[in-house]
């Protein structure tokens, strides 16, 4: 919850002319432009549209309307797709063979127009792990011992590094009490960066987190997040290194010798 409250003062904060002009989900199925308001939450009001779209009730648009924006040059310098539950590859809703349906669907339309794909990006994010996908100790800020030291330290400020640690009051009964504890960054989680400029199917090892997709379009439009912690500015990466737009293409394709079997 804290992270959703934080992204929605961030586009609050934002100027309306700099504000995203496309969020598109079969869930919400709304197109929101710079003159109507960016976020509308669908518990807000039972008799809004978006209470029928979150209950996947309108299926089918939002592709359409993705698509139809694609063909006609009218796709917003930057979009938002949240998949219906059905296609989110979560457990019990989904899978990933929808999940990877939806993106296939989503990559068929962005390359249909040559000249849209030629300057796009597509960013597929996830929220988790699964469980047992990492089998590595999972990164976090220093953490403070029994006795109130800290494990580990930081050459950040006190006052910098207090928003990585539970120290705010839990919204809900149903969330953690204040522990002190770090917030992560925790086990890693899988990111696509599929453009034209990112070919080569290599494995970027940079530290990234969720920040990092903001932060990225910090680097491309000249635009400050004032949400993003000094923390994670100073550890996680703006995804610029996943790209090479300069020599997109020099990574040869490697020979493979025919294994030689004798009789």
């Amino acid at each position: 919850m804290m992270g959703f409250r934080h992204w929605r003062a961030a586009i609050e904060k934002m100027p309306a002319e700099r504000r995203p002009l496309y969020v598109a989900s079969e869930d919400i199925n709304q197109d929101v432009t710079a003159a109507g308001p960016f976020y509308d939450a669908t518990i807000d009001d039972a008799l809004s549209p978006l209470a029928k779209g979150f209950g996947n009730t309108m299926p089918y648009g939002f592709l359409e309307t993705f698509r139809d924006d694609i063909q006609n040059g009218t796709l917003p310098e930057v979009s938002w797709i949240i998949p219906p539950s059905a296609y989110s590859e979560h457990p019990s809703p989904s899978s990933p063979t929808q999940g990877g349906w939806y993106i296939q669907e989503v990559l068929d339309a962005l390359t249909s127009n040559p000249e849209v794909w030629s300057k796009t990006v597509l960013l597929v994010n996830y929220d988790e792990n699964d469980g047992f996908f990492d089998h590595l100790p999972p990164p976090s800020a220093p953490s403070h011992n029994a006795d109130g030291t800290l494990a580990g330290g930081s050459t950040l400020s006190d006052d910098a590094m207090a928003v990585e640690y539970h120290n705010y009051t839990p919204a809900t009964s149903s969330q953690p009490a204040i522990d002190g504890r770090p917030y992560g960054p925790g086990p890693r989680v899988a990111l696509w960066a599929i453009s034209p400029w990112s070919r080569g199917g290599f494995v970027n090892s940079q530290v990234f987190d969720h920040t990092s997709t903001l932060m990225f379009l910090e680097k491309r439009f000249g635009v400050t997040e004032p949400q993003i912690s000094d923390y994670r500015r100073a550890i996680c990466g703006d995804l610029t290194s996943c790209f090479d737009f300069v020599n997109p293409n020099k990574r040869a394709i490697p020979d493979i010798v025919r294994p030689q079997h004798q009789g």
